[in-house]
């Protein structure tokens, strides 16, 4: 297998007030092993620099976005940083990065870096006999 890395963000991400930042990133179970995502995130803001960042596969980000309870993969609370660290499951699926901030009414700016990581399984080429 061969270790590849595909970025999700890597920047400034603009969180509106009363609302959230949504990062919507694939995963394709024929071609990446032992997904993870992994990075950093931190609150550049000044003031009401707290911001909620969460995991979630589609039909939870879904649920939420309807105003249903969650269980997301990840859960930052209610923080101005954190590390993610998230194993992705072995099936096809979308997956949402949300920064969320809809608790306030001022916007925020959040410094990021979080990326995929994965194993692409390595198909054997014949040999050829001579």
């Amino acid at each position: 297998m061969i270790a590849e890395t595909k970025y999700v963000v890597t920047g400034t991400v603009v969180v509106p007030a009363n609302g959230s930042r949504d990062l919507v990133f694939k995963v394709d179970a024929m071609t990446q092993r032992n997904v993870r995502l992994v990075g950093w995130f931190h609150v550049t803001s000044k003031s009401e620099n707290e911001v909620e960042v969460f995991v979630a596969d589609d039909s939870v980000y879904q649920d939420w976005s309807q105003g249903r309870r969650i269980t997301p993969r990840y859960n930052s609370g209610r923080t101005i940083a954190g590390d993610i660290d998230v194993k992705i499951p072995a099936t096809t699926g979308r997956y949402h990065l949300v920064f969320n901030n809809v608790f306030s009414a001022s916007v925020k700016y959040v410094e990021a870096q979080i990326r995929l990581e994965y194993y692409v399984p390595v198909t054997p080429t014949p040999s050829s006999s001579g």
